[in-house]
């Protein structure tokens, strides 16, 4: 879920010099409100938000303890200090997996290089909040609306606008579907699957699952770290797509066969 935000302080930006100190400044107060969300260790800070959190399963635990988790490999991916980065597989899995995160995508007040010793009228930000299952997005949109509201300074006006508000969605892996979906997996890939959660949205699968009764969806991503998803260079390897279509094949194959 994501909204885009508006604050605004002045009727037109103002020369800092003749004005600074008299005015409010729109982006050293935009920039307080945005800071209110987070925790000094990036945990969200709304009242309310993570008391939707469903508890992690043993199977999801035990899943990511297998996981072959490098510390330093994944600072090495993320691009940040080894200091930063999870501690194991098992706390990787809760932070990514299973604890919502909020991400202020955008902020914006005047233009790069192009700005001088002006007091700006207003400034604008998006925030993003990567839900899990269990929470509700609308709930969640309501917590963060609330909280945003009540740090606005006197004097000031704050727009929201919901740019979207899609469901989390999970499934149970206990179908016999995803034994076999492991098997060819192990099969094509030459190693045990492990079933990990996903912060990317795709939110017509809880749709379409609500629809046919709530039945299993199984989801495969054919990617890893290094393929730059919605960045520059965004690929994917040439050996992971052999493997995938090594293990679709065998997945049909073990599917059309118990169908039989």
């Amino acid at each position: 879920m994501a909204v885009e935000l508006e604050l605004k302080a002045l009727e037109r930006p103002v020369h800092s010099g003749v004005w600074g100190g008299t005015v409010p400044d729109v982006i050293s107060s935009l920039c307080r409100i945005l800071s209110s969300l987070t925790r000094a260790d990036g945990t969200i800070a709304i009242p309310g938000v993570l008391d939707q959190v469903v508890p992690t399963t043993e199977r999801e635990l035990a899943d990511w303890a297998t996981l072959p988790f490098d510390r330093a490999h994944f600072a090495r991916q993320a691009g940040i200090p080894t200091s930063l980065a999870p501690i194991d597989a098992v706390n990787l899995g809760r932070r990514l997996w299973r604890t919502p995160a909020l991400t202020i995508n955008g902020i914006q007040s005047g233009t790069q290089g192009k700005t001088g010793n002006v007091l700006m009228d207003k400034a604008w930000a998006r925030v993003g909040i990567r839900i899990v299952p269990g929470m509700d997005p609308r709930r969640t949109m309501d917590l963060l609306v609330k909280h945003l509201k009540a740090q606005v300074p006197p004097g000031l006006e704050l727009s929201i606008s919901e740019e979207s508000l899609a469901p989390s969605w999970s499934t149970a892996t206990d179908h016999p579907l995803f034994a076999q979906a492991r098997q060819a997996m192990a099969d094509g890939y030459g190693t045990d699957p492990v079933a990990i959660g996903c912060g990317a949205s795709i939110p017509f699968v809880e749709a379409v699952t609500a629809a046919l009764g709530g039945v299993p969806a199984l989801l495969v991503g054919v990617e890893d770290p290094w393929c730059n998803a919605h960045s520059e260079n965004e690929s994917v390897h040439l050996g992971d797509l052999e493997k995938a279509i090594r293990s679709q094949a065998r997945f049909f194959g073990l599917v059309g066969g118990a169908a039989t």
